[in-house]
């Protein structure tokens, strides 16, 4: 019996041991391969709510932090036009400013591996692009080559890479960050059943309850459902609305753009062969525009002759309402103002649009519309 309790005391003794041998604070030391940034100031923020838990100088080629973290969390460390991403832990951590990637903590090497992974799949995507634009003449085939295997090959690798890792780490921002990229992937549906399965840890992040009020917005406009209304003004100043527009028995193209957004501005030329060829059916394109100074919008528009109407003053409601993260962002409505599409680019938007035009009469098509 006393065996017994010796060996007890022993065991329990271990466990304290190793309870008490875990860090209480951490240590993050950041390093540059030179004293150019020597005198700069090193500013680390919380992505999770964009708060900056510390600022420290860089002397020579290093920097400090110390601190305290209740749990890991993904952060950023900025030094001027530097930057590196890592997950801050108890702990001590070393953050390569130059290789951008930060070592000696658990979550650290967990994220570590993650972004691996993620850059083996998007290196095999680019080479392939590459290959197919090399071995491919015709601008449409090649387009249509890049779309085929950007959805059923790359797409589908890279969905399954993310919910792999999600379903590892429900509970830390490694699956954060894994989260945070499937919302682009998967269906409003498919992201609300991911996001029940996270854990506590997630479900207390900020970002986890803005993605979730996206994805609400997204689900409430997606496809089928009857188009939400927003007002704006046109660049005459005349207040109009996007009913003025949609639901009025033809279908009509949403362009959500900004002047600054090179893709945004690449996709002008598929939209005026869209109009030219359609306009006399039915179909009408609106623009939305979305940044506050109409200055470079109202220079753009005759730059790149766009001669369908444009809304002005309706970024914040129209971004809101339609769950809106990145742009372009292009929804085709029905004659009902039902939404037929979204997030309609290059050739996809050009089959679509032909779709829905090209289609027999049956009493709701374009071909019905007379102008």
């Amino acid at each position: 019996m006393k065996k017994r309790f010796g060996v007890f005391l022993v065991i329990v003794g271990a466990i304290a041991a190793a309870c008490s041998s875990r860090p209480a604070s951490y240590t993050v030391t950041g390093n540059f391969p030179d004293s150019s940034f020597d005198g700069k100031t090193a500013y680390l923020t919380r992505s999770d709510d964009q708060k900056v838990l510390d600022s420290v100088m860089v002397v020579g080629t290093r920097f400090e932090f110390f601190g305290k973290a209740d749990t890991g969390m993904l952060c950023r460390v900025d030094v001027d036009r530097a930057y590196a991403e890592l997950m801050v832990e108890n702990g001590t951590i070393t953050v390569d400013m130059e290789s951008r990637s930060a070592f000696g903590t658990p979550l650290n090497a967990l994220f570590s591996r993650f972004k691996a992974v993620k850059d083996s799949l998007n290196r095999k995507m680019r080479d392939e692009l590459k290959r197919i634009g090399e071995r491919t003449e015709d601008g449409a085939e090649r387009e249509r080559l890049e779309n085929v295997y950007l959805e059923e090959v790359y797409g589908s690798a890279y969905e399954t890479f993310l919910e792999d890792w999600f379903g590892e780490n429900r509970n830390n921002d490694v699956g954060l960050a894994a989260l945070g990229e499937l919302f682009y992937f998967v269906t409003p549906q498919r992201f609300d059943s991911l996001c029940a399965e996270a854990g506590e840890v997630l479900r207390g992040r900020n970002y986890m309850k803005w993605i979730t009020g996206i994805n609400a917005a997204r689900r409430t406009t997606g496809e089928g459902k009857l188009f939400a209304d927003f007002s704006g003004t046109t660049s005459e100043g005349k207040s109009v609305s996007l009913s003025d527009y949609v639901g009025k028995g033809h279908y009509t193209l949403a362009d959500f753009w900004a002047s600054w957004c090179g893709p945004c501005l690449a996709e002008t030329p598929v939209l005026t062969e869209v109009y030219e060829r359609y306009r006399s059916r039915g179909l009408e394109i609106v623009g939305v525009v979305l940044e506050a100074d109409t200055t470079d919008a109202c220079r753009a528009i005759r730059k790149y002759g766009m001669t369908w109407p444009q809304m002005f003053g309706a970024m914040d409601e129209s971004v809101k309402l339609y769950g809106i993260t990145s742009i372009p962002q292009i929804i085709l409505f029905d004659p009902e103002g039902k939404v037929a599409a979204r997030g309609l680019r290059g050739a996809t938007l050009t089959t679509r649009v032909a779709e829905a035009m090209e289609r027999p009469e049956d009493g709701k098509g374009a071909k019905k519309f007379q102008r």
